[in-house]
C-alpha cells in the first residue's frame, strides 16, 4: 500500500501474484470512510506514481501522476476512475494555483521539443496548455523536468532544485513566473 494524497486520502493498493499484481486506487470520504475504488486497466496500467510528480487535486478530484515510460504525465477523474488527459515527454509538476495544474516540460503540446524548458499552465480536466514562460540558465544546466524536484510559491516563484549537468552537483535555483 501506498498513500498518494492525505487529503483527501487516496490509497494506491496492490493484490494478486507478485508476478502479476493488480493495482487499485482507494478514495475516502472526509470522514474517512471508502469512497471510490478502481482497478488500474487499460491506459491507467502505464500510470507511474512518484513523489515529486504525483498530485490529488481536493476540489475538482483529480488526480495527476507520471504516465508512461517517457517521463509524461496523466490526469485521472477519482470519481469517474476515467483517464481525462495524458501528455508525453519530461514533465514534472510544480503545484496548482488559479492558472491550474502549472508544470515544467520540454515537449509541450504545440508541437517539437522546446530548446529550452517551458513553464506551462495545464487545466485539470481538460488538459489544454497555456505556456507561462522559459526556464533560462545561461550555462544551460537544468536537467530534464522529469529529474528536478519543483516547487511554486503564493508569489509565483518557482523553486527548482536538481543537479547541474556540467559538474553533478546540487543546486536550487528560483524563477519568477508571469501569471496574469
Amino acid at each position: 500500500m501506498k498513500t498518494l494524497s492525505d487529503w483527501p486520502l487516496t490509497l494506491l493498493t496492490e493484490s494478486g501474484s507478485s508476478a502479476d499484481p493488480q493495482h487499485f486506487i482507494q478514495t475516502y470520504t472526509k470522514e474517512g470512510k471508502p469512497d471510490h475504488t478502481f482497478q488500474l486497466s487499460g491506459e491507467l496500467k502505464d500510470l507511474k506514481f512518484e513523489p515529486r510528480n504525483t498530485y490529488v487535486d481536493e476540489d475538482e478530484q483529480i488526480l495527476v501522476t507520471g504516465y508512461g515510460a517517457s517521463n509524461g504525465l496523466a490526469a485521472m477523474d477519482m470519481k469517474t476512475g476515467k483517464l481525462l488527459w495524458k501528455k508525453r515527454g519530461s514533465v514534472g509538476i510544480a503545484g496548482v494555483n488559479n492558472q491550474g495544474l502549472i508544470m515544467v516540460t520540454d515537449s509541450p503540446d504545440s508541437g517539437a521539443s522546446a530548446v529550452k524548458v517551458l513553464v506551462v499552465a495545464v487545466g485539470l480536466r481538460d488538459g489544454k496548455e497555456k505556456v507561462k514562460g522559459t526556464l533560462y540558465e545561461k550555462e544551460h544546466n537544468l536537467p530534464a523536468p522529469s529529474d528536478m524536484s519543483l516547487a511554486l510559491d503564493r508569489d509565483n516563484t518557482l523553486f527548482v532544485q536538481s543537479e547541474r549537468l556540467t559538474d553533478h552537483r546540487p543546486s536550487v535555483q528560483a524563477f519568477e513566473v508571469p501569471f496574469g
